[in-house]
C-alpha cells in the first residue's frame, strides 16, 4: 500500500517551494499511512480558486485512488499552509478516498454529512488540535441550531450540496454549516461506539442518524 505524491509544477509557481513542500509532503503521507492503508496518487497544484482563501490550500477527492491538493502558491500564508496545514488536508482527502472504497455511494444528506464529518475527525487524529481549522469558530458555535434546522432533511437524496456546506446561500446556512455537523454527529458516534474515524470508514451512514440530536 502506497500514497505516492505528484508536485506539478509545469507553471513553475512551485520553484521556490520545491524543497520545503517534498519535505512537508513525504511527512504528512508517513502520518496518515501509520493510521490508514491506502493506495492514492496525490497531485499537488497551484490552483488559487480551489483553495481556501484565508488558509491558502484545499483538496478534494472523488474516487478511491486520487486526491488533489490546490495551493496558492502566491499566499502570504505559503509557508504556514504547507507547514500546518497540509497535513490535515492530506487527512482529510485520504479518508475521503477510504470511504469511496469502503461502502457503495450514499447520495442522503446524512451521507454526506457524516463523510465530512468523519474526514473531520480523522485530521485530529492525524494532525491533533480541537478541531479542523478550516470551519470557524462561530459556526461550530452554532452546531445544535443548525444540525435542528437540517434534521428534516437528513435523509433526502435532493438537496444541494453548497448550499449546506459551501455556503451557497448564507441566509439559509453559513459557509461548512454541513462539516460542522459532522464533525458533531460523527464525534458521538465515535465516543459512544469507542472508535477512531480511521476505523469507520466503512460505517453505513444511517448509523450516525441516532446521534443527530440537538443537545
Amino acid at each position: 500500500m502506497a500514497i505516492i505524491p505528484h508536485i506539478l509544477n509545469a507553471s513553475g509557481h512551485f520553484d521556490p517551494h520545491i524543497d520545503l513542500l517534498e519535505v512537508q509532503i513525504e511527512l504528512a503521507i508517513r502520518a496518515v499511512s501509520e493510521k490508514l492503508s491506502l493506495d492514492a496518487d496525490v497531485c499537488i497544484n497551484h490552483s488559487p480558486a480551489h483553495s481556501n482563501p484565508v488558509l491558502g490550500i484545499g483538496g478534494a477527492a472523488f474516487s478511491p485512488n486520487l486526491i488533489h491538493i490546490n495551493l496558492d502558491a502566491r499566499h502570504e500564508n505559503f509557508d504556514s499552509a504547507v507547514n500546518v496545514e497540509l497535513l490535515a488536508v492530506l487527512a482529510h482527502e485520504s479518508h475521503h478516498c477510504k470511504r469511496i472504497a469502503s461502502i457503495p455511494d450514499d447520495h442522503s444528506l446524512i451521507g454526506s454529512i457524516a463523510t465530512e464529518g468523519l474526514a473531520c475527525r480523522f485530521e485530529l487524529e492525524v494532525a491533533g488540535g480541537d478541531g479542523p481549522s478550516f470551519i470557524p469558530g462561530s459556526v461550530l458555535a452554532r452546531t445544535d441550531e443548525l444540525l435542528s434546522a437540517m434534521k428534516p432533511d437528513l435523509e433526502q437524496t435532493d438537496y444541494c450540496y453548497e448550499t449546506y456546506f459551501l455556503g451557497k446561500d448564507t441566509k439559509t446556512y453559513p459557509k461548512y454549516a454541513g462539516f460542522a455537523v459532522g464533525f458533531d454527529i460523527v464525534g458521538r458516534f465515535l465516543e459512544h461506539e469507542g472508535m477512531l474515524a480511521a476505523e469507520a470508514a466503512s460505517v453505513p451512514a444511517q448509523a450516525f442518524l441516532p446521534y443527530a440530536k440537538a443537545r
